[in-house]
């Protein structure tokens, strides 16, 4: 019994599924980081609206001493100017992924003075949850669509064989009861 136990403990401290967190970026310049959080869960769902939070570490960068930008770069090469709203040195904003891919967030946060360098945040973030891209979903349909049709097919040719060879059936059928009389 002891054993038992020891067994399902250690089970659940070795196999358990590693705990999703925020994310730690940092700048291109790797000197200044960043805390990056996307809802739900760090794993935004396609087609539907996600915030994303970036908490800029050490007052490095605040909305009295830069201006932010934040840029979605899709897979392939689009971007979309996502709006903002900045507090001290958060910034959050709304935006809906259109579909399954791979997108670069692009925090851009450009001094106000000019003597300073621009900082720039980037991360990738996977969505593989929600709508699929639609070149996908089209060849998922289709080849589901060929299968009923060729099943129904199927089916009737079966029908038509069944229909036309009953009475061959039946006398098989009737010869093979005799038989085990």
């Amino acid at each position: 019994m002891k054993k038992c136990i020891f067994v399902l403990v250690l089970s659940l401290c070795l196999f358990q599924a590693p705990a999703r967190a925020h994310v730690l970026i940092s700048d291109d310049t790797n000197q200044i980081g960043a805390v990056l959080h996307i809802t739900p869960d760090d794993d935004p769902i396609a087609g539907e609206p996600s915030t994303i939070f970036f908490d800029i570490q050490n007052n490095a960068a605040t909305k009295e001493t830069h201006s932010f930008t934040l840029t979605i770069i899709h897979e392939d090469g689009t971007q979309d100017t996502a709006p903002i709203s900045v507090s001290k040195n958060t910034i959050t904003s709304e935006y809906v992924f259109p579909s399954q891919a791979v997108y670069t967030l692009l925090l851009s946060a450009d001094p106000v003075d000019t003597s300073q360098k621009s900082l720039y945040f980037r991360h990738a973030q996977r969505v593989s949850r929600g709508i699929a891209p639609s070149s996908m979903a089209e060849k998922t349909y289709m080849w589901a669509e060929v299968g009923v049709v060729g099943s129904l097919c199927g089916l009737i040719v079966l029908g038509i064989i069944t229909f036309n060879r009953k009475e061959t059936l039946a006398a098989y059928i009737r010869s093979q009861n005799k038989e085990k009389k």
